[in-house]
């Protein structure tokens, strides 16, 4: 799988890790971690966060889009994104189903945002068992240290 080195769009992006280490609030910042996720970013960049539920944020040209809240949209079979990708759903399906659910997602998110790149984090991105396309990285919840760090130094 390939996965997102730390450079200076890695660490702006790595927030997305954050949101699983800190439970889902870059704690003080008042900023929510998927949006702080992609402050570092060039294009249209998407950061995406599998864990209890699927956190999104959109960023255009390195600045942070309106709010997106794709957990809660219509995904598939009249359930949400959130209640067909979280970590219940995983749970529930195995990871196989799961990951072709995922698959579908990221293709619902490229053509509805046409990013250039997409970051997934959070604590089930390790289970992701499929090559993600090229204009698709993981990156770890270690990562999502960095990115913090880079968020307070702002």
């Amino acid at each position: 799988m390939r996965r997102a080195g730390i450079g200076a769009v890695a660490i702006g992006l790595a927030a997305i890790g954050l949101a699983t280490v800190l439970s889902g609030c870059v704690t003080g910042s008042g900023v929510d971690p998927d949006d702080a996720a992609g402050r570092a970013a060039v294009g249209s960049v998407v950061g995406a966060t599998l864990g209890t539920g699927f956190g999104t944020a959109l960023y255009l040209g390195g600045r942070l889009a309106p709010h997106l809240e794709l957990a809660h949209h219509p995904f598939r079979k009249g359930e949400s994104y959130d209640e067909q990708l979280g970590n219940a759903a995983l749970k529930k399906v195995g990871g196989k189903k799961w990951n072709k659910r995922l698959q579908q997602a990221i293709r619902n998110l490229r053509s509805l945002v046409h990013f250039d790149h997409l970051y997934i984090g959070g604590g089930n991105a390790k289970k992701i068992k499929f090559e993600p396309d090229p204009d698709t990285s993981t990156i770890s919840n270690e990562a999502g240290i960095r990115g913090g760090i880079a968020l307070w130094r702002d």
